[in-house]
């Protein structure tokens, strides 16, 4: 029989995280206009979230977060079920499930070795200039939004940006996001989120701003669109980190001269070299 969760059904897995599973859903609440509508349904036992060190807190804090936030680019949470007491706690998205970007890059990157196997070398590595710049440029406008109301994400990469049917990036998965406030600074010392997007100062265990560590993953991020490589690598965390700390930044001849002012820009050593947010979205590479 089909599994009903308050005002959904649901049917096919989406996918798996250490959290749980996301499984698609359908809207059955009658005489509600988004009947029959589909949904992204993140499921995740009370069992585990109490695994996690301040797993129910954490878990709180991502609502509140992913809340705040009401933008074309950024995933929408639409309803949760049983957290106060279930056994189980629903978290229902909007549904942006063609792929992540980053499953785009592998399939776009394992096109290429073919042709290269086959003797047919590309002048580039990357995506699509035009490509880039549209991801590029929806991936900087989601952060805008978060932003601006005091969402920082902290976990910005590829796989964690979806594209859903309308051709829309969505900004996805909140779990590390904190909100800056009167109470909350935007310094810190803990380092969250995937190492190879690490500012810095995060590299040489300094205080650094949570705000300029989005920016800096999403030039990380433009750089693998780009070149489908990393910027920054090591076969080591301290050799990766070393590395991310001397910035030493090769920008590949191919790109443009719009591209590499503008990644080479975000990606200085110094926080105050670095482009603000403003003035990445006034950069000529996105008018």
């Amino acid at each position: 029989s089909l599994r009903r969760v308050g005002d959904y059904v649901l049917g096919d897995e989406l996918g798996e995280g250490s959290f749980g599973k996301v499984k698609e859903g359908l809207v059955v609440k009658e005489g509600s206009e988004d009947f029959g509508m589909r949904v992204a349904v993140k499921i995740m036992s009370r069992r585990s979230i109490r695994k996690i060190k301040d797993g129910e807190k954490k878990l709180r804090k991502e609502i509140r977060c992913v809340r705040s936030v009401r933008h074309q680019n950024v995933i929408q949470l639409l309803d949760v079920i049983g957290l106060e007491d279930g056994q189980q706690v629903y978290l229902v998205f909007e549904l942006a499930n063609l792929f992540s970007i980053q499953n785009l890059l592998e399939a776009h990157a394992e096109h290429r070795r073919e042709r290269e196997d086959a003797g047919l070398l590309a002048p580039r590595h990357g995506l699509p200039s035009s490509m880039c710049r549209e991801i590029f440029a929806q991936l900087m406008s989601g952060i805008s939004a978060c932003h601006s109301k005091g969402v920082v994400h902290r976990d910005i990469k590829p796989s964690n940006l979806l594209l859903n049917s309308d051709g829309l990036v969505k900004l996805v998965d909140f779990g590390s996001a904190e909100r800056i406030d009167q109470f909350t600074s935007d310094m810190t010392q803990v380092v969250v989120g995937t190492p190879e997007f690490q500012l810095p100062e995060a590299a040489r265990g300094l205080p650094f701003s949570m705000v300029l560590s989005d920016l800096w993953a999403a030039a990380v991020t433009l750089y693998v669109l780009l070149e489908e490589e990393l910027p920054f690598q090591g076969d080591s965390i301290e050799e990766l980190y070393s590395n991310i700390a001397a910035a030493k930044l090769a920008l590949p001849a191919c790109w443009s001269e719009e591209e590499k002012d503008l990644v080479g820009a975000m990606l200085r050593q110094a926080p105050e070299e670095r482009l603000s947010l403003r003035s990445v979205l006034k950069h000529p590479w996105l008018q």
